[in-house]
């Protein structure tokens, strides 16, 4: 059930971080990210574009347009019915971008799918404009979207089952956002705002060094992905309780390490250099748990230089009470309140979004288990999702990519088994590089299972 009507919902102002990513957004590096879902049997097409329209309908965001409505400001409004595009081929048909991969939200709403059947396993690749929603976002959507196609094509019951989203929520959808929403704009919190614009911004970091010249890059979405087994992904648990941390400082450690290596290996590395992880943080709370798709989300940062990698219980020491520190004082609302600060200024958002500095040198994401974010209720078989006549199998993806933010990491537990994605910057990095930096990185977590 969704409560009220979208036409009672929309028109929106854009949030402040819907302002950023809009502001970050380019052709050439859009604000996208893809989830990719391996299922088990035919897909329905029938059944699957109804189920479409009806998870749509649950979550407006997705299928609104950017344009200028209340006093003239960009709003979220109505598309007028029009609904994600759908690409339905046979298997190995690759993936095509006929006007490029870059979502233009003026005429067209933020989701695009591919469909790629085979007799008894499909492939649905969805690219999902990041203004529109975040991770958990899409993932509500798209458990949505499973389960109302799981009802219309299930042969036994019990069928996958759905809780209530309430449209009206999307007014507040920011209200738990930001430190400064709910204290007002005090000196504390506008000096620690600024404080993170500094050390974000006027600090800056080092980018990854690229292939001179890069090779030739798959067809779309072009990443790689590697799968530890369930007896390995506890292996990396106990090894991460061994440096008194958990799997994702352990992550985070070892990704410091991989960039390092990988700018040592070409020559780039320098004095005075540091390295920057940037990590999505979920800012839901139990308020907003029938919201429909959309951005609560802010970003958190690690840092780290490379005279510290000399010391990996050290390292994981700092790592671990700054990860401790991120969760438990919710500091994703500082990347807000920085954002929100320079959005009260005409232009600012744009131009800082422009300036040549490295804001990450990665992103890494960790979505947890995927299917754990979905509001929908699923049969299981063998720890997988069961959607009428499909079975979930895998689930990965990556997020976006800016300019010098060259590397997108993602990280996935579903089966209890633990997925890396990585996907490099098109424009500079060969698949070659991506599969070398990818293995790199698993190779050095490996490492650790040979200890436990």
């Amino acid at each position: 059930m969704a409560t009220a009507s979208q036409d009672r919902i929309l028109p929106l102002h854009l949030t402040p971080i819907e302002k950023f990513l809009l502001a970050d957004d380019r052709p050439r590096h859009p604000m996208a990210f893809v989830i990719d879902m391996t299922f088990s049997g035919v897909v329905d097409r029938a059944a699957f574009e109804e189920a479409m329209a009806e998870a749509a309908r649950r979550h407006p965001l997705i299928v609104a347009l950017v344009r200028p409505a209340k006093r003239k400001a960009l709003c979220w409004v109505s598309s007028k019915g029009q609904l994600p595009y759908v690409d339905w081929a046979e298997e190995h048909v690759p993936v095509t971008l006929p006007h490029g991969e870059w979502i233009n939200l003026h005429d067209e709403v933020g989701l695009r799918l591919w469909i790629r059947q085979g007799p008894e396993r499909a492939q649905v690749t969805a690219q999902f404009h990041h203004v529109c929603c975040d991770g958990i976002g899409a993932y509500r959507f798209l458990g949505d979207l499973l389960a109302i196609y799981g009802a219309r094509t299930s042969v036994e019951e019990p069928r996958p089952t759905m809780e209530t989203v309430t449209l009206s929520k999307l007014r507040g959808r920011a209200d738990g956002c930001s430190y400064l929403h709910g204290t007002g704009q005090n000196g504390r919190e506008i000096r620690a705002s600024l404080k993170l614009l500094y050390r974000i911004i006027g600090r800056g970091c080092s980018p990854l060094s690229p292939s001179k010249p890069p090779g030739r890059t798959a067809d779309y979405p072009g990443y790689c992905s590697f799968t530890f087994d369930q007896t390995e992904f506890k292996q990396l648990r106990d090894a991460a309780s061994g440096l008194g941390a958990m799997v994702n400082d352990l992550l985070a450690i070892e990704l410091f390490y991989v960039m390092h290596q990988w700018n040592v290996a070409r020559r780039r590395f320098r004095l005075g250099q540091r390295y920057r992880i940037m990590m999505p943080v979920d800012l839901r709370d139990t308020r907003d748990y029938e919201t429909p798709a959309c951005n609560i989300v802010g970003y958190s940062f690690l840092a780290c230089r490379p005279a510290e990698l000399r010391d990996v219980r050290k390292l994981a020491t700092r790592i671990r009470e700054e990860t401790a520190l991120i969760k438990h004082e919710r500091l994703g609302e500082r990347f807000v309140d920085m954002i929100s600060l320079a959005a009260e200024v005409r232009g600012l958002l744009p131009f800082a979004c422009r300036l040549p500095r490295t804001l990450a040198t990665v992103v890494l994401s960790n979505i947890g288990d995927p299917s754990r974010r979905f509001l929908a209720k699923f049969q299981r078989k063998a720890g997988c999702v069961v959607a009428g006549n499909l079975v979930l199998e895998r689930i990965s993806g990556y997020p976006p990519l800016r300019p010098r933010t060259r590397a997108a990491f993602s990280i996935v537990s579903y089966r209890r088994e633990l997925t890396i994605g990585l996907r490099c910057d098109p424009h500079r990095f060969s698949m070659d590089d991506t599969h070398e930096m990818l293995m790199l990185y698993v190779d050095r977590l490996r490492e650790h299972l040979n200890r436990t």
